[in-house]
């Protein structure tokens, strides 16, 4: 009775019916993410007991007398190395009269220097027979946009002949990361000149501020994948300077004032280090006229002592009593006074195993504490540069113990806590070793450890599988020191890029895996990537499966086999896919049917999906393939069989009509039933 009522609504099914059809669009979007940085300035403390500062900036007006304007700029991101050119000037192309006869080193850099002159290319005019200097270069200073650069350019032919050439790029509003320099073109009058030095006289900024450095030499700072994060690091460090000099120079004891003084000098130009410095200086006058005053005052209380000792003593025992306050004064200041000076000189002069003795014996005597731990402390630093690490830390700890709360002091406490991190690094327990890798990396002043100890804490959070965070801190490092550290990179970066790749996030981890993928011996992430886009395949998404396939079919075959194959099937059976309807009556009420056609990846073989469930008997929703029980399958252009097996032995017909019109034709049980559905 059950078939007999599927017949009856099969041949039901066949009356045809009015049809509408709407056209199925599809739109890919894709998002760009544009990351800003903001950057929050140092403000001013108190006036007596730390430096003041003060925005004082001095306008610079430049006279103009060779201009080179640029009509557009060359803007760097923060992905990519390469810039893309935007200058309206066209670029003149090798045509047989411009040709290459020399190329500078690249990345040619000064520290300090807001500007990165990433290119140096050497040109002859063989028409002319001039020779001409092109020269590409980066602002990296994020806090400012340059208006204004101005080189002086030395050619020497290496015979002794230099030629001085004075350039200056005016009026470029050359933004943070923007490239210029493109359009001009420098006559180098001495054909000869085969060795090429720049300098930098000065750098105006748009907001009038001066950038200049005494004998800003440019040398090469090597290769680089990314420039933003060399110009990331170096804004760091800069940072980290002028936190450390600010500190120095707000406390009160001259040897800290004048410690914070040289610091900052390094960093003169970097925001209010010059006024900061001025000030200091004036403040480091009065703690110095300060201390001798209360050393002398310390020296007339000690003689008042001795008066009124002599003034009360009887005339009996006078001359034992002074011969006994002359041994006394004599053993317990002039005697170890003469010692400390003594060490004080040896500790000057560097000779710092002669000054550890003479302060031990002086037992605290004035600053003789402060003055041994700096002993030791510069002992352990020359034991490190011996590369001998077990007389390094017992000489830091020496230096620790003899005061802990002077500089060098916590300095050397700043070395022990990267030995012990490492210590209980090596017991597996790592939040105590972050801990410690932390302390030191903060306390530090001595750069080295700075990134011996930040690589630490990328260590450990690489060991916690923190991919995202060891990537972010040994990026940094690297930028510091790409020798020391490049395999830390390359290995935190491998492991980054391939989390981001088994998430999901295709992009953003290829992005990663190329800055490290010619420095990485790990396996090539090309498999990670294959096996998300299978999975997309089996979802559905055939255009996303297609397109990550396409990033690595170049150098995977699986890769491009299984893009060959579903690419190939997709044009096939484009035609099909979507949603058919048909509009008819069952029992006297009008229903409307649909069938729907899609693309899947099954067990790796891409196959047509088709979901007909129309009919609660013989209807069915499963992949076309011969993996999945089905036979006689026949997928063409315009037409698809295929046998159900496992459903009542069905076979169906579909065929592609005129005007997005599709004729099905069921057999079943020897009865064929057509019915026509238009496309939806």
């Amino acid at each position: 009775m059950e078939e007999k009522n599927n017949k009856e609504k099969i041949a039901e099914e066949s009356v045809q019916s009015n049809e509408n059809t709407v056209v199925e669009e599809a739109n890919n979007k894709e998002l760009e993410i544009n990351k800003e940085e903001t950057t929050v300035e140092q403000e001013s403390a108190e006036a007596e007991k730390i430096v003041e500062t003060s925005e004082q900036k001095e306008a610079a007006e430049s006279t103009k007398e060779f201009a080179t304007q640029e009509d557009s700029e060359q803007k760097q991101t923060a992905k990519k190395k390469d810039s893309k050119s935007e200058e309206s000037e066209p670029e003149e192309k090798e045509n047989g009269r411009y040709k290459v006869i020399a190329k500078l080193e690249p990345n040619l850099w000064t520290y300090g220097s807001p500007v990165l002159f990433e290119k140096g290319t050497l040109e002859r005019d063989q028409v002319s027979n001039i020779n001409r200097l092109s020269l590409i270069f980066t602002n990296i200073y994020e806090e400012k946009e340059i208006r204004d650069l101005y080189i002086t350019i030395y050619a020497d032919d290496g015979e002794g002949n230099v030629e001085q050439i004075n350039h200056s790029y005016l009026a470029m509003g050359q933004e943070y990361l923007a490239s210029k320099g493109k359009a001009a073109k420098i006559t180098i009058k001495n054909e000869n000149a085969v060795k090429f030095i720049i300098k930098i006289d000065k750098v105006v900024f748009v907001d009038g501020s001066v950038w200049t450095k005494k004998d800003a030499v440019l040398e090469s700072a090597g290769e680089m994948e990314d420039v933003e994060v060399f110009a990331q690091a170096k804004t760091k460090d800069y940072e980290d300077n002028y936190i450390s000099g600010m500190e120095e120079v707000q406390k009160d004891d001259s040897a800290s004032i004048g410690n914070g003084i040289e610091i900052l000098k390094r960093i003169a130009w970097y925001k209010n280090s010059k006024e900061l410095i001025k000030t200091a200086h004036k403040k480091y006058d009065i703690a110095v006229k300060n201390e001798e005053r209360k050393q002398a005052s310390e020296n007339r209380r000690a003689n008042r002592q001795k008066d009124v000792k002599k003034k009360y003593m009887t005339a009996l025992v006078a001359v034992g009593v002074i011969i006994a306050i002359v041994a006394i004064v004599t053993v317990a200041f002039f005697i170890p006074n003469k010692k400390y000076k003594n060490a004080e000189k040896l500790l000057k002069n560097q000779k710092y195993t002669q000054a550890v003795t003479e302060f031990k014996d002086l037992g605290g005597f004035r600053k003789s504490k402060e003055f041994l731990a700096e002993a030791y402390y510069n002992i352990g630093l020359q034991a490190l540069n011996e590369k001998d690490e077990d007389k390094a830390s017992d000489y830091f700890k020496k230096s620790n113990d003899a005061d802990k709360s002077s500089e060098y002091g916590k300095q050397a406490g700043a070395f022990l806590d990267y030995y012990a991190a490492t210590d209980v690094l090596d017991k597996k327990d790592y939040d105590k070793a972050q801990q410690l890798f932390t302390s030191s990396a903060q306390a530090a002043s001595d750069f080295n450890l700075i990134n011996k100890a930040s690589a630490g804490m990328a260590q450990v959070s690489y060991i916690k599988a923190d991919y995202s965070t060891a990537w972010q801190t040994i990026k940094n490092v690297y930028a510091k020191d790409n020798k020391t550290f490049q395999a830390q990179y390359a290995e935190y970066g491998y492991a980054y890029a391939k989390q981001l790749i088994d998430k999901g996030s295709i992009k953003e981890g290829m992005e990663v895996y190329s800055k490290v993928e010619k420095l990485s011996k790990s396996a090539n992430l090309s498999e990670s990537v294959y096996n998300q886009a299978v999975k997309l395949g089996e979802a559905g998404k055939i255009q996303e499966s297609l397109n990550l396939l396409n990033q690595i079919k170049g150098n995977y075959a699986k890769a491009k086999t299984l893009y060959d194959s579903m690419n190939s099937f997709h044009k096939k059976v484009s035609l099909w896919l979507g949603t058919w309807k048909h509009r008819g009556t069952v029992n006297g009420e009008k229903t409307t049917y649909y069938i729907t056609f899609s693309e899947v990846l099954y067990k790796g073989e891409p196959c047509i999906k088709i979901k007909d469930m129309n009919n609660k008997s013989l209807g069915y929703d499963v992949e076309i393939s011969s993996k999945n029980h089905i036979t006689q399958i026949e997928v063409g252009k315009y037409m698809i069989h295929f046998k159900l097996k496992n459903n009542h032995n069905q076979k169906l017909t579909y065929t592609l009509l005129e005007g997005k019109k599709m004729l099905r034709e069921l057999k079943y049980e020897g009865v064929t039933y057509k019915t026509k559905y238009k496309k939806k």
